[in-house]
C-alpha cells in the first residue's frame, strides 16, 4: 500500500496529520536512498547553526556574572567589601548606584581621610578581614625569570576563604612566604625555594611554601598567591570577609553607610524584595553579534539550499506525475517535497545545534571539560554557559528557513503539468514582470532613505539610515535578478558555443541559478559595505595616530620600580642614550604643589598665579594659571620629533635652554616672566610667590607643540616646551612622568625589547608605529566572501549537471566531446560567480561610502573631510580571480563521456 493509499483509508485520523507523516516517512526513505545529496543539504543547513551555536557558547562561557564568579571572587568567605567610597546606596550584586560627596562617617580607631585597614574592618563587620587584590609581577629565581599576574590574599583569610585548594606543601604562615599555582609551574617556576617578586615597586625576597590550584577574581590564569605585603598601598583594596553568620542585606545597608560597598553570596542568591540589581549584564555587543550572524547566515542558508531542494524535486518529477496520475491533490504533491526540507531541516538544526555547543565549549575550555562535569565546578573555570535563547532561536529560525527553501520548489512541481511530465516535456516559465518594478521602487526608497540619513552627518541614527538604506538596495535588486539572467540567455546568442550553452543553460534553469546569484549578490555587497567603511575608517584612525615618541625609540613610565629597569638598560646596551620627560610641577609630600605661571604683558606676578574661579572665565593674566600652574612640557633632546620642522634658530634656542612658546603675546624682548607660585592643596586662596624669572623664549606654532611633545587633540594658545638641561638651568620646579630611550644604532628590536622586559618589572614600550586592528578582520571577511562565492557558484552548477545527464548522452550522441561540455560548465559557472559578484560591488559601493564618511566625519559635516579607501585588489580577486577559480573547478566535476550503444536493426 503506497503512500497515497494509507493516507485516503484512515477515516479516523486527521487527514493532515496522516498526509504529513506519509511525506516525512517518504522523505526518511529518501534520504536514505540519496545519502550524499541528503548530506549536501544538511551541511548547508547545519553548519551555519552550528557556527553560530558554537560562537553563542564561547561568547556565553567567556561572559561571566556576579553570580557565576563568586566561586573566584568571593569563594566561601562571606563577604567582599570594598572601599575608596563615600556614602553609597548599592544593588544586590555590590555595583554602587549613588554615592554621596559627604564623606563616610569616622569610626573608632580610622582618621578621617585616611585609608580603611584590615582591623578597622574587622572591628565593625565582626570577623576576621584579609585584603584581596590583584597585580602584575616580575618573579625571578635562581634558573630563570618570568612577567606573571598573582592574587594577593591575607594570610588570615587565606584558608577559611576557599580560594586556593592545595596540592603540596603548607598555606604560608608568615610575611615573607608565596604560593606557586599549578600554571606557575607550567610555566616554568620551581615547586619550591627562594624567589624574588617585583609587583612594580621593589624586588622583595620570598619563599614559595606550596603549590596550590587558584585562579583570577574574572577565572584568568594567575602564577603566585602572595601576601599583603605586596599590595601598592596607594591603591584603594578589597577585603575579604570571613566570619560564622552570614553577611544579610542589613548588614550591606548598614556598611553602605560607612563608603563600603559588598558583595555578599548569600544576598545574591537570595536577594531582598525590592532591592536593585545593578550589575553589569550580559554584554549588548556579544547579543547584537549572535543576532546579527543568526539572520545573516540564515538567509545565505535558505538561498544555497532552495535550489538543492528544487533539483531533487526535478529528479522526481516523473515520480509525482505517476502519484498525481493516481489521485494525489495539488497538497499532497507540494507536501512531499515541503517534507523533505521539514526532516531534513530538523535533523540538521538539531545535529548543528547540539555539535556547535560542544565545539563551542571545548574551544573555551578544553574537550575534557565538555564531558567531564565535575571539572567546571572546580576552582579554576566559571561554568559552562550559552546563550540559551540565541541557541532557540537560531534553530527555530533554521527550521523555517530550511521548510521555506523548499516550500516555493514544492508549490512549483505541484502545480505540474501531468501529462507533459510523464511525457518527458520540460516547461520553462518566465519571470514575473512585477518583480522588477517591486524590486526599482525597493531599490529607489533605499537610495532615498541614504541620501536622507547622510544630511546628518556621523549621528548614530545616520549610519541606522545607510545602513538601512543599503540593505533596502540589495533587497530590491534580488527581485531583478531573474529578469538579469534571462536577458543574458538572450545576448549569448553571438558568443561561441560553449559559452552560449552554459549560459542559456543557466538562463533556463532559473530556479537554481536565482538563488545562487542572489546568494553571492547578498555576501559580496556586504562585504563592500563593510570593507569600505572599516578600511577608510582605520585609514582615518591612522592619519590622526601620533606616536608617543620617535619610531624605534621606547618609552619608561616614571612608576614604581623605574630605576630597575633603568639599570638592566644600561646593563644590556650600555650604548643607549636615556633622558627624562615631564611636566611643570611638583607635589610635594605636604600636599602643597610648586607650579609655574606666565605672566603677560601688563599683569603682575600675583595676578598670574591667582587661583582659578570655576564659576567664572579666567582673565587675561590668568591664561597660563591652574591647579598646576602653566603647564610647561619638559622634553627630552634625544627625541625631538622632526616633524617638527623647527627651523635652525629654534633648534639652537632649545637646545641652549631657552622656552618655544606658542603665544606671542607671552614673550616681550625676546623673554617670558615666570612666576615660581606654591599652592596648597584644595586651596581657593593665591599662592605663595616663591620668586620670578626671566627666561629666553622663542615662538612657535601650535602645530609644532602637538609634534615636540608627541601629542594629538586641542591645546591651548599659551603650550610651550624646554628641554631637561634647560628646565634645570632654570631651577624650575618639574616632575618626571616618563623616560625616552633611543639607540643610536637604529631602531630597538623586538628581542631587544623582550629581553629587558623579561627581567624587570615597569616594561620597556617600545614606538612601532600605528597598528591596524581591522587588516585582520579584512582578510577574515574577504576569506568567507571567497568561500561563500565558490560554494554557490559551484553549488549551481553541479546541481545543472545532475539534472542534465539525460541532456549529456543527447550531446555526445550527436558528437560533443568532453572538453565542449566541460567549457559550457566552466562558462556557466563564471557566468554565476561574475554576475553575483559584480552586482554585490555595485550594490555595496554607494552605501559603504555613506558610511565612511559618517564614521570619518563629525557630527557637522563641514568639520573634517570624509576618508574614503576602496580595497579595489581584494574586491578585483573577487570579482575577477574568484569566478575563474570556479571556472576550474567546474571542469572537474563534468562526468565522462556517456557509453553509447547501437540499436540494433
Amino acid at each position: 500500500m503506497n503512500a497515497v493509499e494509507a493516507e485516503q483509508r484512515s477515516p479516523g485520523r486527521r487527514p493532515w496529520f496522516t498526509s504529513w507523516r506519509s511525506a516525512i516517512r517518504l522523505a526518511w526513505q529518501d534520504a536514505r536512498k540519496h545519502k550524499a545529496g541528503s548530506l549536501l543539504i544538511m551541511a548547508m543547513i547545519g553548519l551555519p547553526v552550528m557556527i553560530i551555536c558554537a560562537g553563542a557558547a564561547v561568547l556565553a562561557t567567556v561572559d561571566v556574572t556576579v553570580r557565576e564568579a563568586l566561586p573566584a571572587t568571593v569563594g566561601n568567605a562571606q563577604a567582599l567589601i570594598k572601599t575608596g567610597y563615600g556614602v553609597i546606596e548599592q544593588g544586590v550584586d555590590g555595583y554602587p548606584i549613588t554615592e554621596s560627596e559627604e564623606p563616610a562617617p569616622l569610626v573608632a580607631g580610622r582618621p578621617p581621610g585616611e585609608p580603611w585597614t584590615a582591623d578597622q574592618l574587622a572591628q565593625v563587620t565582626g570577623g576576621q578581614v584579609g585584603v584581596s587584590a590583584s597585580a602584575e609581577a616580575l618573579a625571578r629565581w635562581s634558573t630563570g625569570s618570568e612577567r606573571a599576574a598573582v592574587r594577593i590574599i591575607g594570610r588570615e583569610v587565606l584558608s577559611g576563604s576557599g580560594l586556593v585548594r592545595l596540592v603540596e606543601g603548607r598555606l604560608p604562615d608568615q610575611p615573607g612566604q608565596v604560593l606557586v599555582t599549578e600554571d606557575g609551574v607550567a610555566a616554568g617556576m620551581p615547586r619550591s625555594g627562594r624567589i624574588e617578586i617585583n609587583t612594580g615597586q621593589r624586588d622583595t625576597a620570598a619563599e614559595i611554601v606550596g603549590v596550590v590550584q587558584a585562579t583570577g577574581p574574572a577565572f584568568e590564569s594567575i602564577a603566585l598567591v602572595v601576601g599583603e605585603e605586596w599590595r601598592d598601598p596607594a591603591k584603594d583594596a578589597s577585603y575579604l570577609l570571613v566570619r560564622d553568620r552570614p553577611v544579610t542585606w542589613s548588614d550591606v545597608v548598614a556598611w553602605n553607610k560607612l563608603g563600603l560597598s559588598v558583595v555578599s553570596p548569600t544576598v545574591i542568591e537570595k536577594p531582598p524584595a525590592g532591592a536593585s540589581v545593578t550589575g553589569v549584564p550580559r554584554s549588548g555587543a556579544n547579543i547584537a553579534l549572535v543576532v546579527v550572524l543568526m539572520f545573516g547566515l540564515v538567509l545565505e542558508t535558505a538561498l544555497l539550499a532552495g535550489p538543492a531542494f528544487a533539483v531533487s524535486a526535478a529528479r522526481r518529477r516523473r515520480t509525482l506525475a505517476l502519484v498525481a496520475s493516481n489521485g494525489a491533490d495539488h497538497d499532497q504533491i507540494a507536501r512531499y517535497v515541503m517534507a523533505q526540507g521539514v526532516f531534513l531541516g530538523a535533523v540538521a538544526t538539531v545535529l548543528g545545534a547540539g555539535l556547535g555547543t560542544i565545539a563551542g565549549w571545548a574551544s573555551a575550555r578544553g574537550i575534557g571539560s565538555v564531558f567531564d562535569p565535575s571539572r567546571t565546578t572546580t576552582i579554576g573555570t566559571p561554568p559552562l554557559d550559552t546563550y540559551g535563547w540565541a541557541v532557540a532561536m537560531i534553530m527555530i529560525v533554521a527550521f523555517i528557513a530550511a521548510a521555506v527553501s523548499a516550500l516555493v520548489p514544492g508549490l512549483k512541481i505541484a502545480g505540474l503539468d501531468v501529462a507533459g511530465a510523464l511525457a518527458g516535456r520540460v516547461e520553462r516559465g518566465r519571470p514575473s514582470r512585477g518583480f522588477p518594478i517591486a524590486g526599482a521602487v525597493i531599490m529607489g526608497t533605499g537610495a532615498l532613505l541614504m541620501v536622507l540619513s547622510m544630511a546628518y552627518g556621523g549621528s548614530f541614527s545616520s549610519l541606522v539610515g545607510i545602513g538601512s538604506g543599503g540593505g533596502l538596495l540589495i533587497i530590491g535588486a534580488l527581485f531583478i535578478i531573474p529578469m538579469i539572467i534571462e536577458r543574458l540567455g538572450g545576448l549569448s546568442s553571438a558568443t561561441p558555443v560553449a559559452i552560449r550553452m552554459g549560459v542559456r543553460d543557466a538562463s533556463r534553469s532559473r530556479s537554481r541559478t536565482t538563488p545562487a546569484v542572489a546568494a553571492i549578490t547578498v555576501v559580496v555587497a556586504v562585504l563592500t559595505m563593510i570593507s569600505i567603511s572599516s578600511l577608510s575608517d582605520d585609514e582615518q584612525s591612522r592619519r590622526d595616530y601620533l606616536p608617543s615618541t620617535l619610531p624605534g625609540a621606547a618609552i619608561v613610565d616614571s612608576d614604581g620600580a623605574v630605576q630597575a629597569t633603568l639599570g638592566e638598560i644600561r646593563a644590556q646596551h650600555p650604548t643607549w642614550i636615556t633622558e627624562p620627560a615631564g611636566w611643570s610641577w611638583i607635589d610635594e609630600a605636604d600636599g602643597t604643589t610648586r607650579a609655574v605661571s606666565a605672566v603677560p604683558a601688563g599683569c603682575t606676578p600675583a595676578q598670574a598665579a591667582a587661583p582659578l574661579d570655576d564659576s567664572q572665565e579666567p582673565n587675561h593674566c590668568q591664561i597660563t594659571s591652574s591647579e598646576v600652574g602653566w603647564q610647561v612640557s619638559i622634553v627630552a633632546a634625544n627625541t625631538i620629533n622632526p616633524a617638527a620642522a623647527l627651523s635652525s634658530e629654534q633648534r639652537a634656542a632649545l637646545d641652549q635652554g631657552s622656552l618655544l612658546v606658542s603665544d606671542p603675546e607671552l614673550i616681550s624682548d625676546g623673554h617670558v616672566l615666570l612666576a615660581y607660585v606654591s599652592h596648597k592643596a584644595g586651596s581657593t586662596e593665591s599662592g605663595m610667590l616663591l620668586r620670578t624669572v626671566k627666561a629666553p623664549a622663542m615662538l612657535i606654532t601650535t602645530e609644532q607643540y602637538r609634534a615636540l611633545s608627541f601629542r594629538n587633540g586641542s591645546f591651548g594658545p599659551s603650550a610651550a616646551v624646554i628641554s631637561a638641561a634647560g628646565a634645570d638651568k632654570l631651577a624650575m620646579p618639574w616632575t618626571t612622568y616618563r623616560f625616552e630611550v633611543v639607540d643610536p644604532a637604529g631602531p630597538i628590536s623586538p628581542a631587544a625589547e623582550r629581553a629587558i622586559n623579561d627581567r624587570v618589572a615597569v616594561p620597556l614600550t617600545v614606538e612601532r608605529g600605528y597598528q591596524s586592528a581591522s587588516s585582520w578582520i579584512t582578510v577574515i571577511l574577504f576569506s568567507i566572501a571567497v568561500a561563500l562565492v565558490l560554494v554557490g557558484s559551484l553549488i549551481s552548477t553541479a546541481l545543472t549537471q545532475v539534472e542534465a545527464r539525460g541532456a549529456s548522452t543527447t550531446l555526445a550522441a550527436l558528437g560533443a566531446t568532453r572538453g565542449l561540455r566541460r567549457r559550457a560548465a566552466a562558462a556557466q559557472a563564471i557566468m554565476i560567480a561574475l554576475l553575483g559578484a559584480v552586482l554585490g560591488v555595485a550594490l555595496g559601493i554607494a552605501p559603504g561610502l555613506g558610511l565612511a564618511a559618517g564614521l570619518t566625519t563629525d557630527a557637522d559635516p563641514g568639520v573634517l573631510a570624509p576618508v574614503f579607501v576602496i580595497p579595489y585588489a581584494e574586491l578585483s580577486l573577487v570579482i575577477i580571480g574568484v569566478p575563474l577559480l570556479a571556472a576550474a573547478l567546474a571542469t572537474a566535476m563534468v562526468r565522462p563521456n556517456p557509453v553509447l550503444t547501437r540499436r540494433p536493426t
